[in-house]
């Protein structure tokens, strides 16, 4: 199998890449589209979703997957193989529609995507979200990672580390990511009108179970494999106690999705 990184700066490949972009992906009623994007609100279970869709054009190969996956992100956020292109983070080229499948975390109410995009999303429960956070940035913590967004993030954990203090250390936007991902504002009726002018939306939680039979059912041509990719990290425990905290600061975005699911079917 042929694989290349695409440099922004080699005209020819470019050329190459816009010529292979003429994709045609059919819905199975009928609908076509150009190119597919996931709107990825962080720690709802997006990359594993990414990663099953790269690795529809290399037959679920986990060594090529990551290495397109790291490369995107690596090399400009754009890497090519088999003949599809995958964009990653870069606005820009998220926002030209030059690629087969595209991801990042920026924020709907910041992006202009072309017409005959497939959205998708996924969201989670914030309580489970935010613990996924936390065990993320403390785990850098302990094994001493300097991964960029300990830079700002790892501020979180404070002096005594605990997730109540990480939590509440959270600037807004990060504490309801999955309601500011759809409203600066944080306004819940402008959230869910932005929300069903995407074409799949589910739970996290739902996904093997039920989220990606169903997305293979409205797209025959994907190929999406139950199971997990990515190996699980270890699982930190949380008291009653903590999460009785968390779900008092945790209330707006608990009544967002609540609101969400009785407007929208979310899978």
């Amino acid at each position: 199998m042929i694989y290349k990184i695409l440099n922004n700066m080699d005209n020819d490949i470019n050329l190459e890449c816009e010529r292979l972009n003429n994709y045609k992906i059919i819905a199975r009623d009928g609908s076509q589209y150009s190119r597919i994007y996931h709107s990825h609100i962080r720690k709802c279970a997006g990359t594993a979703f990414n990663h099953k869709f790269i690795g529809n054009s290399c037959n679920q190969e986990i060594k090529i997957i990551k290495k397109i996956y790291e490369d995107a992100a690596k090399n400009g956020g754009r890497s090519f193989h088999n003949g599809k292109v995958f964009v990653g983070w870069n606005k820009n080229l998220i926002e030209s529609g030059n690629y087969f499948y595209a991801w990042s975390h920026i924020p709907m109410h910041n992006l202009k995507l072309p017409k005959n995009t497939f959205i998708l999303t996924t969201f989670r429960d914030p309580i489970e979200r935010v613990i996924s956070h936390y065990k993320m940035i403390y785990g850098y913590y302990i094994s001493n990672i300097d991964h960029p967004c300990m830079r700002t993030e790892g501020k979180w954990l404070g002096r005594d580390k605990t997730i109540i203090e990480f939590a509440k250390n959270m600037p807004k936007e990060h504490l309801f990511a999955q309601l500011f991902h759809y409203s600066s504002s944080y306004s819940v009726d402008e959230a869910i009108e932005r929300i069903k002018t995407i074409n799949f939306v589910a739970n996290a939680e739902n996904l093997n179970s039920l989220g990606y039979q169903t997305l293979m059912g409205i797209l025959p041509s994907i190929s999406l494999p139950s199971g997990k990719i990515r190996e699980g990290s270890k699982k930190i425990y949380v008291k009653s106690s903590e999460r009785d905290s968390l779900r008092e600061l945790l209330i707006g975005e608990y009544s967002f999705l609540e609101l969400l699911n009785k407007q929208i079917m979310v899978l």
